[in-house]
Protein backbone atom coordinates (compact mmCIF):
# COMPACT_ATOMS: atom_id res chain seq x y z
CA UNK A 1 0.00 0.00 0.00
CA UNK A 2 2.68 1.92 0.65
CA UNK A 3 4.77 1.92 -2.50
CA UNK A 4 0.91 2.40 -4.62
CA UNK A 5 0.91 5.38 -2.17
CA UNK A 6 4.66 6.87 -3.21
CA UNK A 7 4.01 5.67 -6.93
CA UNK A 8 1.07 8.06 -6.80
CA UNK A 9 2.29 10.72 -4.96
CA UNK A 10 5.68 10.70 -7.58
CA UNK A 11 3.48 10.27 -10.48
CA UNK A 12 1.45 13.81 -9.39
CA UNK A 13 4.68 15.54 -8.71
CA UNK A 14 5.56 14.91 -12.25
CA UNK A 15 2.48 16.17 -13.36
CA UNK A 16 3.05 18.82 -11.81
CA UNK A 17 6.52 20.03 -12.58
CA UNK A 18 5.55 19.03 -16.45
CA UNK A 19 2.35 20.16 -17.72
CA UNK A 20 0.35 17.68 -20.01
CA UNK A 21 1.67 19.02 -23.08
CA UNK A 22 4.34 21.69 -22.28
CA UNK A 23 7.28 21.75 -25.37
CA UNK A 24 9.64 23.81 -24.54
CA UNK A 25 13.43 23.43 -25.45
CA UNK A 26 14.95 24.39 -22.08
CA UNK A 27 13.80 26.49 -19.32
CA UNK A 28 15.68 28.78 -17.28
CA UNK A 29 15.03 29.84 -13.91
CA UNK A 30 16.18 33.23 -12.07
CA UNK A 31 15.97 33.33 -8.25
CA UNK A 32 14.33 36.29 -6.49
CA UNK A 33 14.50 37.13 -2.76
CA UNK A 34 11.56 37.46 -0.21
CA UNK A 35 11.86 41.22 0.24
CA UNK A 36 11.28 41.00 -3.66
CA UNK A 37 7.98 38.95 -2.85
CA UNK A 38 6.66 41.67 -0.22
CA UNK A 39 7.14 44.40 -2.03
CA UNK A 40 5.28 43.54 -4.81
CA UNK A 41 2.61 41.17 -4.19
CA UNK A 42 -0.72 42.38 -4.33
CA UNK A 43 -1.94 40.05 -1.77
CA UNK A 44 0.05 37.79 1.31
CA UNK A 45 -1.52 34.94 3.68
CA UNK A 46 -0.81 32.75 5.76
CA UNK A 47 -2.32 29.34 5.00
CA UNK A 48 -2.62 25.77 5.63
CA UNK A 49 -2.27 23.33 2.86
CA UNK A 50 -5.01 20.83 2.37
CA UNK A 51 -4.48 16.68 2.31
CA UNK A 52 -3.88 16.17 -0.49
CA UNK A 53 -2.49 19.57 -1.17
CA UNK A 54 -2.51 19.33 -4.81
CA UNK A 55 -5.32 18.25 -7.38
CA UNK A 56 -4.68 17.60 -11.25
CA UNK A 57 -6.47 19.85 -13.46
CA UNK A 58 -7.71 19.03 -17.03
CA UNK A 59 -9.33 20.15 -19.64
CA UNK A 60 -9.84 20.00 -23.73
CA UNK A 61 -8.83 22.46 -25.86
CA UNK A 62 -9.56 23.82 -29.37
CA UNK A 63 -7.96 26.45 -31.25
CA UNK A 64 -7.42 27.10 -35.63
CA UNK A 65 -4.31 27.01 -36.91
CA UNK A 66 -3.01 30.00 -39.44
CA UNK A 67 -4.10 27.81 -42.32
CA UNK A 68 -7.82 27.75 -40.59
CA UNK A 69 -7.12 24.19 -39.66
CA UNK A 70 -8.68 23.12 -36.23
CA UNK A 71 -6.60 21.62 -33.87
CA UNK A 72 -7.49 20.11 -30.56
CA UNK A 73 -5.28 19.32 -27.27
CA UNK A 74 -5.67 18.36 -23.68
CA UNK A 75 -3.82 20.06 -20.84
CA UNK A 76 -3.23 19.44 -17.00
CA UNK A 77 -1.16 21.31 -14.46
CA UNK A 78 -1.73 20.74 -10.69
CA UNK A 79 -3.69 23.01 -8.51
CA UNK A 80 -2.42 23.77 -4.88
CA UNK A 81 -5.64 23.92 -1.90
CA UNK A 82 -4.82 25.57 1.01
CA UNK A 83 -6.92 27.36 4.18
CA UNK A 84 -6.45 30.69 4.50
CA UNK A 85 -5.54 31.27 8.23
CA UNK A 86 -4.72 35.09 7.75
CA UNK A 87 -4.13 37.93 5.40
CA UNK A 88 -1.57 40.18 6.32
CA UNK A 89 -1.50 41.99 3.39
CA UNK A 90 -4.23 43.19 0.01
CA UNK A 91 -4.08 45.88 -1.90
CA UNK A 92 -7.19 47.93 -3.03
CA UNK A 93 -6.76 46.87 -7.00
CA UNK A 94 -6.37 43.21 -5.76
CA UNK A 95 -10.27 43.10 -5.39
CA UNK A 96 -12.12 40.82 -3.29
CA UNK A 97 -10.84 37.87 -0.78
CA UNK A 98 -9.46 35.93 0.21
CA UNK A 99 -10.81 36.21 3.54
CA UNK A 100 -10.39 33.99 7.17
CA UNK A 101 -11.40 30.20 6.61
CA UNK A 102 -11.64 30.40 2.83
CA UNK A 103 -10.08 27.25 1.04
CA UNK A 104 -8.64 28.55 -2.38
CA UNK A 105 -7.09 27.29 -4.95
CA UNK A 106 -3.68 28.48 -5.88
CA UNK A 107 -1.84 28.20 -9.38
CA UNK A 108 2.01 27.97 -10.18
CA UNK A 109 2.96 31.32 -11.64
CA UNK A 110 3.80 29.96 -14.77
CA UNK A 111 1.22 27.89 -15.40
CA UNK A 112 -0.45 30.49 -18.44
CA UNK A 113 2.90 30.95 -19.57
CA UNK A 114 3.66 27.41 -19.84
CA UNK A 115 0.24 26.83 -21.59
CA UNK A 116 0.61 29.71 -24.23
CA UNK A 117 4.36 28.29 -25.41
CA UNK A 118 2.16 24.88 -25.85
CA UNK A 119 -0.19 26.62 -27.98
CA UNK A 120 2.71 27.71 -29.76
CA UNK A 121 4.10 24.15 -30.04
CA UNK A 122 1.00 22.51 -31.07
CA UNK A 123 -0.14 25.20 -33.55
CA UNK A 124 3.06 26.80 -34.90
CA UNK A 125 5.84 24.39 -34.50
CA UNK A 126 7.52 26.91 -32.24
CA UNK A 127 9.73 25.40 -29.03
CA UNK A 128 10.83 27.97 -27.27
CA UNK A 129 13.11 28.71 -23.92
CA UNK A 130 11.61 30.58 -21.28
CA UNK A 131 13.01 32.18 -18.40
CA UNK A 132 10.76 31.90 -15.13
CA UNK A 133 11.44 33.58 -11.96
CA UNK A 134 11.93 31.25 -8.67
CA UNK A 135 11.54 31.63 -5.02
CA UNK A 136 12.99 28.91 -3.07
CA UNK A 137 10.51 28.31 -0.43
CA UNK A 138 8.38 26.21 1.44
CA UNK A 139 8.55 23.05 -0.43
CA UNK A 140 5.11 22.44 -1.92
CA UNK A 141 4.73 19.85 -4.17
CA UNK A 142 4.64 15.75 -2.43
CA UNK A 143 3.34 13.93 -0.24
CA UNK A 144 5.16 15.87 3.02
CA UNK A 145 3.38 19.13 1.99
CA UNK A 146 -0.14 17.91 3.24
CA UNK A 147 -1.00 20.66 6.22
CA UNK A 148 2.09 22.54 6.12
CA UNK A 149 1.29 25.90 6.66
CA UNK A 150 3.35 28.97 4.63
CA UNK A 151 3.51 32.49 3.94
CA UNK A 152 1.57 32.59 0.31
CA UNK A 153 2.60 35.48 -1.59
CA UNK A 154 -0.78 35.80 -4.74
CA UNK A 155 -2.02 37.45 -7.25
CA UNK A 156 -5.77 37.37 -7.64
CA UNK A 157 -7.59 35.07 -10.37
CA UNK A 158 -7.00 36.46 -13.96
CA UNK A 159 -9.11 36.20 -17.07
CA UNK A 160 -6.76 35.91 -20.38
CA UNK A 161 -9.43 34.83 -23.32
CA UNK A 162 -10.72 38.80 -23.03
CA UNK A 163 -7.09 40.00 -23.94
CA UNK A 164 -5.53 37.82 -26.64
CA UNK A 165 -5.92 37.49 -30.46
CA UNK A 166 -4.60 34.19 -30.96
CA UNK A 167 -6.73 30.94 -29.99
CA UNK A 168 -9.13 33.03 -28.06
CA UNK A 169 -11.05 29.15 -27.78
CA UNK A 170 -8.43 27.65 -26.15
CA UNK A 171 -7.51 30.25 -23.92
CA UNK A 172 -11.49 30.24 -22.41
CA UNK A 173 -11.03 26.63 -21.92
CA UNK A 174 -8.31 27.52 -19.73
CA UNK A 175 -9.97 30.64 -17.75
CA UNK A 176 -12.95 27.94 -17.42
CA UNK A 177 -11.13 25.12 -16.00
CA UNK A 178 -9.00 27.81 -13.84
CA UNK A 179 -11.60 30.31 -13.32
CA UNK A 180 -11.49 31.18 -9.15
CA UNK A 181 -7.77 30.18 -9.51
CA UNK A 182 -5.22 32.48 -7.35
CA UNK A 183 -1.59 32.70 -8.43
CA UNK A 184 1.89 32.93 -6.75
CA UNK A 185 3.05 35.93 -7.62
CA UNK A 186 6.53 33.45 -8.84
CA UNK A 187 6.66 30.16 -8.72
CA UNK A 188 7.87 28.71 -5.18
CA UNK A 189 6.61 31.87 -3.81
CA UNK A 190 5.57 30.40 -0.63
CA UNK A 191 7.89 31.47 2.48
CA UNK A 192 8.13 29.31 6.05
CA UNK A 193 6.33 30.73 8.49
CA UNK A 194 9.64 31.48 10.60
CA UNK A 195 10.12 34.29 8.38
CA UNK A 196 6.78 36.07 9.34
CA UNK A 197 8.42 38.99 11.44
CA UNK A 198 10.54 40.00 8.40
CA UNK A 199 7.85 39.63 5.81
CA UNK A 200 5.66 41.83 8.53
CA UNK A 201 8.42 44.34 8.75
CA UNK A 202 8.77 44.31 4.80
CA UNK A 203 5.02 44.46 4.33
CA UNK A 204 5.19 47.76 6.67
CA UNK A 205 7.92 49.58 4.57
CA UNK A 206 5.19 49.46 1.49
Amino acid sequence: MRLRTLAAALALVAALVVPLEAHVSQVFYEPTTLEDLASSAPVVVVATLADPAVRVVEFDWTAARASGEAATGRYGAGVLQAVVREVLYAAPAAGTGPAKGDTIDILDADTSETFGLTLSYELEGLSESPIFFRYEGLPLYGPEAAGKEGIFFLSPPQAHAGSVTLYRSAWEAFDKAFARAWRLTVGGAVAPVSERRKVERLLKAR
